[in-house]
Formats: structure tokens, sequence, C-alpha cells
């Protein structure tokens, strides 16, 4: 297998490759059709069909001459080196309505949206539902539209109001420090608990008393402390 292209997927698919061409004519491979055949098929599962020619002759056994060869074209391989970090980006916007770096960072952020349908399948635990009308349809979506752009305020508000980069105390288990996403501030305001109780006639409602991770994330949302503690009062 003369020649030999650059990296970790060429060297392992050089090392299969040369292990298939040294049993041409067993029982593994008995045929040079055989033997070709599986070559092809590393060198397509390591993305490099391109880079390389294999060559079968069935009757160059018999003079001696190797019946399956595989030998790296440097043609292909300059043309791939001309081509590495380059890719293409499709789109239907004209040159006017964005150019290439606009294109660019879009298709980079496109990340963020999927990023969405996985806090909505998770987080938001979304299941299926069987409607039956087009407008409970609609309903539907929207209701979950709206909670998932709430949730997404939530995580986008608090990174705002934190430095570049900050990541807070207490969020994970074993007060590990964390980057602060949707589910882990959900997470930690759930276990503000509101108790309801009738004494005497009187119904009575308190708030339990808010951690400092509690209190520092309504600082960080913009939330008062006493829009809890007003909750906390007597009902005749």
């Amino acid at each position: 297998m003369p020649g030999s292209a650059t990296g970790p997927a060429s060297a392992r698919a050089e090392t299969e490759v040369a292990k298939v061409l040294r049993q041409v004519g067993s029982r593994w491979y008995p045929t040079p059709e055989r033997a070709a055949a599986k070559v092809e098929a590393i060198l397509a599962r390591r993305h490099l069909r391109d880079l390389y020619d294999v060559t079968c002759d069935p009757s160059a056994a018999p003079a001696g001459r190797p019946a399956v060869t595989c030998t790296l074209s440097p043609e292909a391989l300059a043309r791939a080196e001309a081509l590495d970090g380059y890719y293409v980006l499709e789109t239907t916007r004209t040159v006017a309505a964005a150019d290439a770096t606009a294109v660019l960072a879009e298709w980079k952020g496109q990340w963020q949206v999927e990023h969405r349908h996985r806090d909505a399948k998770g987080p938001l635990r979304i299941r299926p539902l069987f409607v039956t009308s087009n407008r409970r349809i609609v309903g539907l979506v929207t209701i979950l539209g709206i909670a998932l752009l709430v949730f997404s305020l939530i995580e986008r508000e608090v990174r705002r109001a934190l430095q570049p980069g900050e990541k807070v105390a207490g969020f994970l288990a074993g007060h590990v420090v964390a980057r602060p996403t949707g589910e882990n501030v959900l997470k930690a305001l759930r276990e503000i608990a509101l108790v309801t109780a009738e004494l005497a006639g009187v119904r009575q409602r308190w708030v339990s008393d808010l951690s400092p991770l509690q209190q520092m994330l309504l600082r960080l949302l913009g939330v008062p402390e006493a829009a809890y503690t007003q909750i906390a009062s007597t009902d005749q």
C-alpha cells in the first residue's frame, strides 16, 4: 500500500487495508474481487475513498504480482489539502440580504434552536396529547410555545445579570459551581413552599424562608423578595 495520508483516520485505514492485502487468496478473501470489495468498504467507512486508487487484477497472482493494490493518489490528496478547513453552506438568502459572514454566524447559532427543543422534551416534560380539532392543536402548541419562551427568558435573564462566563455555587448536588440554566434555576426555586392552614376559622398562609441561593436568584431575576413575603397574609 504505497503512499500514506496523514491523520489518525488514514493511519487506521491503512493498517486495516494492509491486513486485507496480506490475506488475498486465504479462506477469508479467496478471490481478489472479494478483497478489493473489503478494501473499498474500509476506505468508505473512514471517508477516504476519494484519496486512494484500488485496483483488482485476478490474472496477476500467477505472475507473482499483487492481485489487489491500494495506492494513495497524490492529486486527490493535494485537492483535499487545498480544501481542508473549507465547507459549503447553502442558503436561499441573496447577497444583498446577508453576506457570507452573516450567514455563517446564523448557521453557527442553530445549536441554540436544537437546545430549546431538548428543553421542551426534557425539563418542561412535554408529552404527546390527543386533540380532536385544529383549534385545540393551535391552543396546545401556543401554550407549549409560551412555556418554552418563559423558560428560556428565565435562563437568559439570570445569565445577563452575571459576568461573562461567571458561574454560581450551589446549583448542583454537592454544592457544585455551575453555569445557570433554566432547569437548575427552576429546581432551586421550586423548594419555596406555601403553607395554608385554618385556625379558629381564620385562614393563614406562611412562605418558607428563602435560602441564600434563592435570594440571589431572585435578585438576578429582578424579583423583589417582597413578592413572596406579601403572600404570607391572613385571609378573613
